[in-house]
């Protein structure tokens, strides 16, 4: 497998009130929310359980659906701070290819990390890479900077991270993030209405945050014609409170249709940015944002065992 440094053109994506706001003055408190709240008639209210369910159960069959993967993505990284002409990029960003895979529990991801140089402009940056996955016994992380592997006996204690996974929407029993049914069935929601995204219909769900997370709202966008695939996600402070953090996962306007080897289909967003913005962060203003665009992309073909066994990332 031969990895190519790729050029990310990614999307602008702009998140409503994020720019740095101080804290209301001494003593002054936002207004209290409404105290009572319009009545829900019983049948309107059954009606969007049943919608409700009906959007998880079909998350939760395309997660299932999908047994294994593997791909080619580039992957752009850049961190921004808060200038007197807006947010600007903080240092240089991270531009990778990457080699993603997983089948049923095991998984490995290689990237390749081009770090542009300060002092040549415009010349090829050297590479540094890194392979991390776990291969159903053993788990492992190794970077060129260190030639020899750290090996781990459980997954608590590898602790596996990946730029991709969260990218196609997918968790794999290895990582820690949390599939989109599992999302969605953890808080209580409701269907709050119908949006379109890039064209599509979209069912718009709305939860509101639990315990430390009390004063946040989270709305996802769900495309039931797409295998309900999702296709926006945000969250955001809980009104009165417009000054926290803001989190958006937005995919781009190319959504492609794969056909799996049953003869089933499902749909993946070519392109997905994910941008995190903190206008009162706890020093300043920060913002950083992650395009992952798909290259290549197999779904539910055998893969050799091997794969996933530790070791060196291909050669350029």
């Amino acid at each position: 497998m031969l990895f190519n440094c790729i050029a990310v053109i990614g999307l602008a994506v702009s998140l409503p009130g994020c720019t740095p706001q101080a804290p209301p003055p001494a003593g002054v408190a936002p207004p209290p929310p409404p105290s009572v709240e319009l009545a829900v008639p019983r049948a309107v209210a059954d009606e969007k359980d049943a919608e409700l369910r009906a959007l998880i159960e079909g998350c939760r069959a395309r997660e299932e659906r999908i047994t294994s993967a593997v791909g080619r993505f580039a992957v752009e990284q850049t961190q921004m701070k808060m200038s007197n002409t807006g947010w600007v990029a903080d240092g240089k960003p991270l531009s990778m290819v990457c080699l993603w895979a997983f089948d049923g529990e095991m998984v490995r991801e290689d990237c390749i990390v081009y770090t542009p140089l300060e002092s040549s402009p415009g010349s090829i940056p050297q590479p540094r890479a890194s392979s991390e996955g776990w291969s159903g016994r053993v788990g492992y992380r190794w970077s060129s900077t260190n030639d020899t592997p750290a090996l781990y006996d459980s997954l608590d204690q590898l602790q596996f991270g990946s730029f991709v996974e969260p990218s196609l929407l997918l968790a794999t029993p290895a990582s820690n993030n949390i599939r989109l049914s599992e999302q969605l069935a953890m808080r209580p929601g409701r269907v709050v209405g119908e949006e379109t995204v890039n064209g599509i219909i979209c069912r718009v769900v709305e939860a509101g945050g639990q315990g430390i997370n009390s004063g946040l709202v989270y709305r996802w966008w769900i495309a039931p014609s797409r295998d309900c695939v999702m296709l926006r996600f945000l969250r955001e402070p809980a009104p009165p409170n417009t000054t926290g953090a803001r989190w958006l996962v937005q995919t781009g306007p190319e959504l492609r249709e794969f056909t799996l080897p049953d003869g089933g289909v499902t749909w993946f967003a070519m392109e997905v940015t994910d941008t995190w913005c903190d206008p009162r962060g706890a020093t300043a203003a920060s913002k950083s944002e992650t395009k992952c665009r798909i290259l290549s992309l197999s779904l539910n073909r055998p893969i050799p065992r091997h794969v996933f066994e530790p070791g060196r990332p291909p050669k350029r």
